[in-house]
């Protein structure tokens, strides 16, 4: 066969080749999707859009999550180590005989140097009641302090400042009833060890406390 056999011959029909297939006008033949297929690529694409989006916004949220910890345990450092401080510098400042038990404040010729001590002492007693009280603080955190501030109300020197501070200032009533109540159970505690140290004659009962 030659050349102008193969242009007049007739229609012989669809020619297939390797991953081919023509029509009778030489087109190849496509298979269009339907309406419904087409649809439920749409609906896989969306999906995966949202599982994607939801996956980075909790990503994102936990990233939030963690630093808002990080934050939250630096800030509880940073107020603990500031009021440390700021009581450590008005202790210094107290005479070297203020947790003595024949302390008495009104026959002291320093008297006025140690109630400034004493009310600033008191002031920062407030502060730390105060922080509790909003939950701005943990419970740890509170059981230093309050264990802290029961110790010094065991002492005359506080008990002592604190029936003229209370006289001069006003807290309010319910940090006036903390003090109030933290008193009792310092006195109740270093009756109890001191009965105790009655019963044991070389005993201290400042240690027992």
């Amino acid at each position: 066969m030659i050349l102008s056999d193969l242009v007049s011959a007739p229609d012989v029909g669809p020619i297939a080749g390797p991953g081919r297939q023509y029509g009778p006008e030489g087109r190849r033949n496509v298979k269009l999707a339907s309406p419904d297929e087409d649809e439920m690529s749409t609906n896989w694409l969306a999906a995966i859009g949202v599982t994607a989006a939801v996956a980075s916004g909790i990503g994102a949220l936990s990233a939030v999550l963690i630093q808002l910890r990080i934050f939250n345990k630096q800030l509880t450092v940073q107020i603990y180590s500031d009021y440390t401080k700021r009581y450590q510098e008005i202790i210094v400042r107290l005479p070297e005989d203020i947790n003595e038990m024949d302390f008495d404040l009104a026959s002291r010729p320093d008297y006025d140097a140690v109630m400034r001590g004493l009310r600033t002492y008191f002031d920062l007693c407030f502060e730390e009641w105060d922080l509790h009280e909003r939950k701005l603080i943990s419970k740890g955190i509170w059981g230093i302090w309050s264990g802290g501030i029961g110790t010094a109300l065991s002492k005359p020197a506080f008990i002592q400042a604190w029936s003229v501070v209370d006289r001069s200032s006003d807290y309010g009533g319910e940090f006036e009833a903390f003090i109030a109540r933290s008193i009792a159970t310092a006195s109740s505690k270093l009756s109890a060890a001191m009965r105790s140290a009655d019963s044991q004659p070389n005993a201290d009962p400042q240690a027992s406390y």
